[in-house]
């Protein structure tokens, strides 16, 4: 049997909508609170508190303490606590495709030269 771990087009996976992009919006934006005045939060903390109508400061201070589980989301989808084998990522989601055409196409040629070989083997007996 042939184990391949394909790469997966990274926007595909919980590690970026659960863990990836909500630490790079928390980290830019606390990079950002330090510019801006008052230093109450950045754009996103200040459009997530407009759209949901609280306190840019209690926004920021909520994304700053739950970012630890986001760094543990991360570390559990990439295989850090589940001892499996994480799957690498990929940008470009056409080179996902033509990996997955690869192992395809070597799978039936894997099994296409097994069944030959069987032929062979009954042939010689």
């Amino acid at each position: 049997m042939i184990k391949t771990i394909i790469p997966i087009f990274i926007l595909k996976t919980r590690s970026f909508w659960l863990g990836i992009l909500p630490l790079l919006l928390t980290g830019i934006d606390t990079l950002l609170s330090g510019v801006a005045a008052g230093g109450d939060g950045g754009p996103f903390v200040h459009m997530v508190a407009q759209i949901l109508g609280y306190d840019p400061a209690a926004i920021r201070g909520f994304l700053l303490a739950i970012t630890p589980v986001w760094g543990l989301i991360l570390a559990q989808q990439r295989g850090g606590f589940g001892g499996g084998i994480p799957r690498h990522y990929t940008l470009d989601p056409k080179k996902e495709r033509q990996i997955i055409e690869a192992v395809e196409n070597g799978k039936t040629v894997f099994e296409a030269g097994q069944k030959a070989g069987q032929v062979f083997k009954t042939q010689l007996r």
